[in-house]
């Protein structure tokens, strides 16, 4: 007997619209679904997807030693860097023979360490930006938010698609083929009041009905984008309890997207409990962080079993490169209400898919002892990009005046994540607003 049919009218009604912003229900606050980017599927020759997953604007904030970032030194005091009860007996480390270890939080990544790669040591600022300004440093490279979202613009570029637009930071979306903003010649782009005005005019809770009247020309690809979420939607549907934070129809919706070709891109935050807790950190953080790594690696868990179009290629990780963002870390020591506060001096990502070379570890941390436990720092160094080697602190501090001059070396910034991306979408003749170097040794040669 062939399953009933997910009707095409309610895989529409829930689907996300392009521009449309979820809202807090109740004490649970739901995700948001931020840049969807549409390219011509006749001009792409290798399909190649972007998948952003980041915690949102004003929750965020993980402590980078519960999840990608284990600490392994038994000896170090509480006082100067706090990692709680039984800490080392919830390590796992290098999984699967590869580099990768993971901390207590984040052990549903385990089955998936042969196909990503993690990034420590992200430095964010020396001193506390605040979370939205942390946010538009990772997603722009530019703490004021006036560059170009940087993932846009390399799914742009790749695609030779420049009808695409986006203010991610602003909650707006990209809609193909209606307004355009040149977000490769204008670094300062901004969002005009006649780009509102122009948004208003069109009916996001209408979008599929819009598009089947003004884009005739794309509706076979509409209704195969379609008919891809009704298949996803009853293929996952006893699994529906395991995105915490992230309504599956939405997540459907991303998967159908890029299964049927029909999105580049797609940003979503991921969020069920506050990350942004500055107490009783063993019992709050701890838990909002172990539901955010379950819902990244259920995501990788579909990715994987859908396969693109038609073919039976999975999505992941032959055709998604998959990139997890957090705004930044938390200090090491515990503040005086059993907390962790904002740490900017690291950060940790992780990255895989099409284009990375998998179960890498790049970049590395060191922690400085303070005269009292308000006082120790936790702070990423920096590396050769080239190798990925790590230069410590008493090295740099003996060549400053050298490694200062040397573009080769130095912390790992956005920029250096962007860059990193841009060369794996193959981007020979990149417009960038910024001057970062590639990490190498993420990229498959």
């Amino acid at each position: 007997m062939k399953p009933s049919r997910f009707p095409r009218r309610e895989f529409l009604k829930q689907g996300l619209s392009h521009a449309c912003v979820l809202s807090a229900m109740g004490s649970q606050i739901t995700a948001i679904q931020k840049v969807f980017a549409q390219a011509d599927p006749s001009i792409i020759q290798d399909p190649h997807f972007l998948l952003i997953l980041r915690t949102p604007d004003g929750n965020g904030g993980m402590d980078s030693l519960m999840g990608l970032n284990p600490w392994f030194d038994t000896k170090t005091k509480p006082s100067d860097l706090y990692l709680g009860p039984n800490y080392h007996e919830r390590v796992l480390r290098d999984i699967g023979g590869t580099k990768i270890s993971l901390g207590p939080a984040a052990h549903a990544l385990a089955p998936y360490v042969s196909e990503f790669s993690i990034v420590n040591g992200l430095f964010m600022g020396r001193s506390d930006i605040g979370h939205q300004a942390a946010t538009k440093y990772l997603l722009t490279t530019n703490s004021g938010g006036t560059f170009p979202d940087q993932g846009v613009s390399i799914i742009s570029q790749a695609s030779g698609d420049p009808n695409i637009i986006t203010n991610s930071r602003l909650d707006i979306a990209s809609i193909k083929n209606k307004f355009r903003i040149d977000l490769l010649n204008n670094s300062n782009t901004s969002i005009s009041d006649n780009f509102y005005k122009m948004l208003s005019l069109y009916d996001d809770s209408n979008m599929f009905q819009k598009e089947n009247k003004i884009e005739n020309s794309k509706k076979e690809q509409l209704d195969f984008f379609v008919k891809k979420g009704e298949e996803i939607t009853l293929k996952f549907k006893d699994r529906d309890d395991k995105t915490p934070g992230l309504p599956n129809n939405q997540l459907n919706k991303v998967i159908a997207g890029f299964a049927s070709n029909y999105y580049q891109m797609a940003e979503v935050e991921l969020s069920e409990n506050s990350l942004d807790s500055h107490s009783n950190f063993d019992d709050s953080h701890i838990a909002a962080q172990t539901n955010i790594w379950n819902t990244v690696a259920e995501i990788i868990y579909r990715l994987k079993e859908t396969s693109f179009q038609d073919t039976e290629t999975s999505l992941y990780p032959n055709y998604v490169t998959i990139l997890v963002l957090n705004e930044f870390g938390r200090l090491p020591f515990l503040n005086s209400t059993q907390g962790k506060d904002h740490n900017l001096l690291e950060n940790s990502f992780l990255i895989g898919g099409k284009g990375i070379r998998p179960s890498q570890v790049i970049g590395g941390c060191a922690l400085y002892p303070g005269s009292d436990q308000y006082n120790s720092k936790f702070s990423g160094l920096p590396i050769d990009y080239r190798t990925g080697n790590l230069i410590s602190a008493e090295v740099w501090n003996a060549k400053r005046e050298a490694f200062e001059k040397d573009l080769n070396v130095g912390l790992i910034r956005p920029e250096n994540l962007w860059m990193t991306l841009q060369k794996a979408w193959g981007n020979k003749n990149i417009i960038s607003t910024h001057k970062g170097r590639a990490l190498e040794g993420l990229l498959k040669t």
